[in-house]
């Protein structure tokens, strides 16, 4: 699946905090089909975090996950 893009928007405001969800969108460049339960996996911190499937409509996918208490990344968040 070539991906074209990937962006990331909070809820709150930045830096984000506990409760607030973030939203990972992937625009491809062909059309997705949904299989399964696809997750994203981030990191925080060193953390593993996992974002879960939340959308798709023909070329992007949209996965949320809620920020926790105990979620500290002061250079920002990665996609692993």
């Amino acid at each position: 699946m070539p991906i074209s893009s990937i962006s990331a928007s909070g809820s709150g405001g930045d830096p984000a905090d506990t409760g607030d969800v973030i939203t990972i969108t992937l625009d491809a460049t062909e059309t997705l089909v949904q299989s399964g339960s696809p997750t994203l996996t981030l990191d925080m911190g060193g953390v593993s975090r996992t974002a879960t499937f939340s959308a798709t409509n023909s070329g992007n996918a949209e996965f949320t996950y809620t920020v926790q208490a105990a979620d500290n990344d002061a250079d920002g968040i990665a996609l692993t």
